[in-house]
């Protein structure tokens, strides 16, 4: 309690492992009722898993769907309303499903959210955030060497139009307490040479109808390669940022940035479990998608992994990892017996 700034330390534990691939993780918090929902995208079906904030653990999975499409994402609405998306480039997989019941159970909202034609290309990563009663997403896809498309919704994502297009990879969003869309991503630091280094940005958009393409790219300082990107932008204004990096000796490791200005500046934290550090015990495994959210003064990041023959799940083709982090979170009641 009263403490300066984020801490992040805790624990990480598997909470699901499976056979199937996983194609695409996302996770949310309801705002009212404090209930983080984790979604879970496979090859065969979309689950969801609501924690349960008393015991720290994740519910039996609900099967919101049954399909075959690449990406998937979750999130909330101002009055608890949970939407889960699915994305493809494939005509009739790309949909949307309501739920009223903290994910208990899941009702369609939209049998095509983009009714002007399909994105021309597969998405490698889809991400939907709930921005100012409207709807932001990004659809990032392989094309070109890594192109994103935002796209802007005003009936809560019953339908998307397509804004704009730039070139990135490793996309993450995330909307601020101040309305502000986070968009974070990778791009070559000389986009006239092929084989530059990759550099970390994010764009700030203060609507879902702005234009990314042309909006200011803010270079973010990296310590190694970046290999993937996540926002998470917390209802008491601060703003996470997780990379995943490749370090001098090809270790994949997990770096956590900080804002405290709506995005324009950010600092790393360091000396944590989470945070400049390699990602896990044994494993240097990197995360195909991973996802962080808040929920009464705790962090929850959930990340899926592939086969990793060196860790504590050898044997397992796939599976979901959570980190339990602590930080600081003054809009929520403390709990003495959870310990902050």
């Amino acid at each position: 309690r009263g403490w300066a700034g984020p801490q992040f330390a805790a624990s990480y534990r598997p909470v699901l492992r499976t056979g199937n691939d996983i194609r695409d993780v996302d996770i949310c918090t309801t705002p009212g009722t404090q209930t983080p929902i984790a979604m879970v995208k496979d090859s065969a079906e979309l689950r969801t898993r609501k924690m349960n904030m008393d015991t720290m653990e994740f519910s039996a999975s609900v099967v919101v769907a049954t399909t075959t499409a690449r990406s998937a994402s979750i999130c909330a609405l101002p009055d608890d309303t949970a939407l889960v998306f699915v994305a493809d480039s494939t005509a009739g997989l790309s949909k949307a499903y309501k739920s009223t019941s903290d994910g208990a159970t899941w009702a369609a909202w939209s049998d095509d959210i983009f009714p002007d034609g399909q994105p021309a290309n597969t998405p490698t990563s889809f991400r939907v955030r709930y921005q100012e009663g409207q709807m932001i997403a990004v659809y990032e896809t392989s094309a070109s060497g890594g192109e994103i498309t935002t796209y802007s919704s005003a009936d809560f994502g019953q339908t998307f139009q397509a804004v704009s297009t730039f070139a990135g990879t490793a996309v993450g969003l995330g909307v601020t307490k101040a309305g502000t869309a986070i968009i974070s991503y990778t791009a070559k630091r000389d986009p006239s040479d092929p084989s530059s280094p990759d550099d970390m940005f994010v764009k700030r958009l203060g609507a879902s109808f702005a234009r990314a393409d042309s909006a200011s790219a803010i270079t973010v300082q990296t310590s190694y390669d970046p290999i993937s990107t996540s926002i998470h932008a917390d209802d008491d204004g601060r703003i996470y940022l997780l990379s995943y990096e490749n370090d001098v000796a090809f270790n994949h490791r997990v770096e956590v940035r900080v804002s405290d200005d709506d995005g324009r500046s950010w600092r790393l934290l360091d000396n944590s479990p989470i945070g400049d550090s390699t990602s896990g015990s044994a494993t240097n495994v990197v995360p195909t998608r991973s996802q962080m959210t808040t929920a009464e003064g705790m962090g929850f990041v959930v990340s899926a992994f592939p086969h990793d023959t060196a860790g504590d799940i050898a044997g397992c083709p796939h599976h979901l990892r959570l980190d339990q982090l602590c930080t600081r979170h003054d809009s929520h009641r403390e709990d003495p017996a959870r310990g902050y």
